[in-house]
């Protein structure tokens, strides 16, 4: 009975591990800015609208994937989504940091701290 239920153990274990993980959970991948220098700040803002767009895209479909393999792994025993798209939401929030930073260089949005610790961006005259 008890080798049952160390067995059982592992394989809950192993499969929790192969669940995908909520897009909130992925940290965004290293993405230089050198890539936008000498970008326009209307270009610059394009592009930040485009990544947020596919951003917001894919993290759904990420978290879709993770809500399948917790029902799943409930159902069944075992995840079924194949872990999602975790590398593209990491590389779209590593792109929208380096978009971030760049804005900033090049003084296309001014960045301040609030109160509570959190930053908060005006737009410039563009």
């Amino acid at each position: 009975m008890r080798k049952k239920i160390v067995l059982v153990g592992i394989v809950a274990v192993l499969s929790v591990a192969g669940c995908a993980k909520k897009a909130a959970n992925i940290e965004p991948a290293a993405v230089s800015s050198s890539k936008y220098r000498g970008w326009s700040c209307s270009q610059l803002l394009t592009e930040q609208a485009f990544t947020e767009e596919a951003l917001i895209r894919v993290s759904a479909n990420q978290d879709k994937a993770a809500s399948t393999d917790a029902w799943m792994v409930a159902l069944i025993g075992v995840p079924t989504s194949g872990g999602g798209t975790p590398g593209e939401v990491a590389r779209l929030k590593g792109e929208r940091e380096a978009i971030r930073r760049s804005l900033v260089e090049q003084r296309c949005v001014t960045v301040a701290r609030s109160s509570n610790g959190s930053y908060l961006e005006s737009s410039s005259s563009l």
